[in-house]
């Protein structure tokens, strides 16, 4: 039997996602899953109509790569919000910088 080694190297894990409501409450969590579960609550807390709501994040990987910007929601949509979802589109929009190296998790 052979063994052969991989040509894929090593996916680079999440160390930090830093999340920033609008109304300035901030949440530190290590995955992408659970980040996903604050701002699910962050939204089930907001009162009105289709509010729009806009998100700042920072994640940080264990490489010490950061990765920053912002997740845009609206209230009446009718999926719950992802980060993940919309950090994966970006990693894989046409144009980026090869991302593919770094964990996202799957929804």
């Amino acid at each position: 039997m052979q063994i052969t080694e991989s040509t894929q190297p090593e996916p680079i894990d999440v160390r930090r996602i830093r999340l920033v409501a609008p109304a300035g409450a901030c949440a530190v969590v290590s995955e992408f899953r659970t980040a996903d579960q604050v701002l699910a609550r962050w939204i089930d807390h907001e009162r009105g109509g289709k509010t729009r709501r806009q998100f700042s994040f920072e994640i940080t990987f264990v490489d010490g790569y950061t990765f920053c910007g912002c997740y845009e929601f609206w209230r009446g949509a009718r999926r719950r919000p992802s980060l993940t979802r919309f950090v994966r589109a970006l990693f894989h929009a046409p144009g980026a910088a090869d991302l593919a190296r770094y964990a996202i998790d799957t929804v």
